[in-house]
């Protein structure tokens, strides 16, 4: 098997699982075009150097679900949170995504009633069918822009074998293997006969 190394967007948010909820006709979601590269602000991997983090760090989730948003041609993921944040990662070709095919992490702004919409429309449903971001009314968006979600911390997590954890570890510069082994969450950081780290 090959190894799965992935930076997670450790969205070190507190998880309190909720749903969403629907309202007026009115679109609050982006509206499918031809995407111009300078209206692209989503990315794939680390953000662009100085990009500021999301706020606030922490913040309770209320919902979250895999389902489908005007544009997208494959699943896609959908987080809510308490604070007003509705983070998504889309298979859509969307003007603000990272690129023809993947938007990236993108956030956008929910009022409280966007936020309870949501929560109640997708509530304990892992899955949605019908696009519940898209036929929200006005006053569920606290604003129209899509910003890239840059979060404020990550994680590196893989399912490989321990010789290809071995391998990983061994192309990382002296100073991250000293963050990981510094911040690691679950089993201890490598030596030189282990190699599972997180932060």
């Amino acid at each position: 098997m090959n190894p799965v190394a992935c930076v997670v967007a450790a969205v070190s948010l507190v998880l309190t699982l909720g749903a969403c909820g629907g309202g007026g006709a009115q679109s609050a979601g982006p509206v499918p075009t031809v995407p111009s590269a300078s209206k692209r602000v989503g990315f794939v991997g680390l953000p662009p150097k100085g990009a500021p983090p999301s706020t606030p760090r922490r913040a309770e989730l209320v919902a979250f679900w895999w389902g489908y948003a005007a544009g997208d041609w494959g699943k896609s993921r959908f987080w809510v949170f308490a604070d007003g944040r509705l983070i998504s990662l889309r298979e859509a070709d969307i003007p603000e995504g990272a690129n023809a095919g993947f938007t990236g992490f993108l956030e956008q702004r929910m009022t409280p009633d966007g936020v309870e919409l949501l929560r109640s429309e997708v509530a304990d449903q892992p899955v949605v069918t019908r696009d519940v971001t898209s036929q929200l009314p006005k006053r569920a968006s606290a604003d129209r822009i899509i910003r890239a979600y840059v979060p404020s911390r990550y994680a590196i997590c893989d399912d490989g074998t321990a010789r290809e954890h071995e391998r990983l570890w061994s192309f990382l510069p002296a100073r991250a293997k000293d963050l990981l082994r510094a911040n690691r969450v679950g089993p201890p950081a490598p030596t030189s006969q282990s190699s599972t780290a997180g932060t």
